[in-house]
């Protein structure tokens, strides 16, 4: 059998903790993290549904999709309390900065987009990319750092260098 409580539960007509409750089981009264499949939606707003598929439209400031942390300017796998450095992959909305290396003043890569395989630095709050290691960043503005890449078909460059060899206009 299951319960529905409208507007209020068990515990008096005074103390509305849900305004839905659907349960095989009663709700305690300091009971807001329950796990045995119920539905509710508290006096609060908050919403528990436990397997739950939504259709359409989902708003987020915050919270988590599986392993990853939803925040207002980015989504990553970086935990908001993080206390040590921690390997991440995101995608930031404004950017994040970073370097490669171990000197943050040294090999900037300013506004990153999205990134793969850095650290992000607690201290500095910026992104670690590896001097041996792989990582891969792309800036809003498109460019694109990476390490240990296999890149496949036509490559396109008026200036840089290649193997050692400089590449100036038409010619190395």
């Amino acid at each position: 059998m299951t319960n529905v409580y409208l507007n209020g539960g068990p515990w008096g007509a005074n103390e509305i903790k849900y305004v839905i409750y659907m349960s095989a089981t009663t709700p305690n009264n300091d009971d807001t993290s329950n796990t045995n499949g119920e539905f509710y939606v508290t006096s609060s707003g908050h919403m528990f549904a436990q397997s739950a598929e939504i259709k359409g439209t989902i708003y987020s400031k915050a919270g988590e999709i599986g392993s990853w942390i939803i925040d207002k300017n980015k989504i990553s796998t970086i935990p908001s309390d993080a206390s040590n450095d921690v390997s991440s992959t995101g995608i930031a909305k404004s950017g994040i900065n970073g370097y490669i290396g171990t000197d943050p003043e040294a090999n900037k890569i300013n506004n990153i987009a999205f990134w793969s395989g850095m650290t992000y630095k607690i201290n500095t709050g910026k992104l670690q990319g590896s001097d041996s290691g792989t990582f891969f960043a792309v800036t809003h503005e498109g460019k694109l750092y990476c390490r240990s890449a296999d890149i496949r078909g036509s490559i396109t460059a008026t200036t840089g260098t290649i193997g050692g060899w400089k590449i100036n206009d038409s010619r190395l």
